[in-house]
């Protein structure tokens, strides 16, 4: 619609067209900004407001390998402990401006425990080694999406190693946790036509990504969600019991992040025996974590039932 003023403006050739256009841009934006002033005041009501901190991983002539240690300027601190809404500002535009630079010996070293490398490997000498070769002799990451040109032989490689890490039949990257958990969870629901729309299953407390790829399949294929309490077996079943759907989707977090539990992966794999669920286990927090042998919960359970 914007578009369409603008190149209107520019085709008028009367002072009066002009006129009539511009006043007719200024109330769409005025209609935009009221719109966007509301909304955002009712994502603050709800507490769904998310704020962004600029944190810097180094300080100079302080290099470190604790990926949890980082640096922040005071601003940004003060923001931070006062759960004040920011969009990364603190550090004042010089921190943006090209050719200008932060005086980092003011900033704050602070232990941050809410990061999820849990293992440290962003701050491992041999990782940052391997990140440096690669760059070095690959360039920066593929030339395009997977589908196109950018699935290389390096993807395929630690494919292969991450489904022999995981014992299973094969892998598939994604960009993100998000990505993946978007994708896999309206995969799963996808229905044809003449089909019933599927019934989701999740624990309360999973993270957000899963919740998402739940709406997201809701609103695609008219999934019905159904939230059980957390860990809560008997409730599962329950819900399980009453649901008369083909097609059922349990899902969960191996690891949960925020309370640091785990799932009762055996129980839920004797209830996949019983009510023929598809189960989906999201190990983001789990793999290499916990159980050393095997190295992640799924397969700790094949012995009970077959799980996804």
């Amino acid at each position: 619609m914007l578009c369409i003023f603008l190149s209107s403006l520019k085709t008028a050739h009367k002072e009066a067209e002009r006129k009539v256009i511009a006043q007719c841009l200024l109330k769409l934006m005025n209609s935009w900004n009221t719109w966007l002033i509301n909304s955002l005041h009712d994502l603050e009501n709800k507490h769904l407001v998310r704020s962004l901190r600029t944190i810097h991983c180094s300080r100079q002539g302080q290099h470190h390998q604790s990926s949890i240690e980082i640096f922040v300027s005071h601003a940004v601190l003060r923001a931070w402990i006062a759960d004040a809404s920011s969009v990364g500002s603190e550090d004042g535009a010089a921190l943006f401006s090209v050719g200008v630079e932060e005086d980092v010996s003011t900033l704050q070293r602070i232990v941050l425990f809410s990061t999820n490398d849990y293992l440290g490997l962003s701050a491992h000498p041999k990782i940052k080694h391997a990140m440096a070769s690669a760059a070095t002799s690959e360039g920066m990451g593929p030339r395009s999406s997977p589908l196109i040109a950018g699935y290389t032989q390096h993807h395929r490689a630690l494919e292969t190693k991450l489904a022999a890490l995981k014992g299973t039949e094969d892998c598939l990257l994604y960009p993100s946790g998000f990505a993946a958990n978007i994708a896999v969870i309206t995969s799963l629901c996808i229905r044809q036509k003449d089909e019933e729309p599927a019934a989701i299953f999740s624990d309360e407390l999973n993270h957000a990504s899963i919740v998402d790829g739940c709406k997201l399949a809701k609103s695609t294929s008219s999934a019905t969600i159904y939230i059980y309490r957390h860990n809560d077996m008997r409730h599962l079943e329950q819900l399980l019991s009453k649901s008369t759907v083909k097609r059922k989707l349990v899902v969960t977090d191996s690891l949960f992040s925020m309370d640091g539990d785990v799932a009762p992966l055996r129980a839920l794999s004797r209830l996949k025996q019983q009510h023929g669920f598809l189960l989906a286990v999201d190990e983001a927090h789990g793999t290499l974590v916990q159980n050393t042998n095997p190295l992640n919960f799924s397969s700790a359970c094949k012995q009970f039932a077959d799980i996804p």
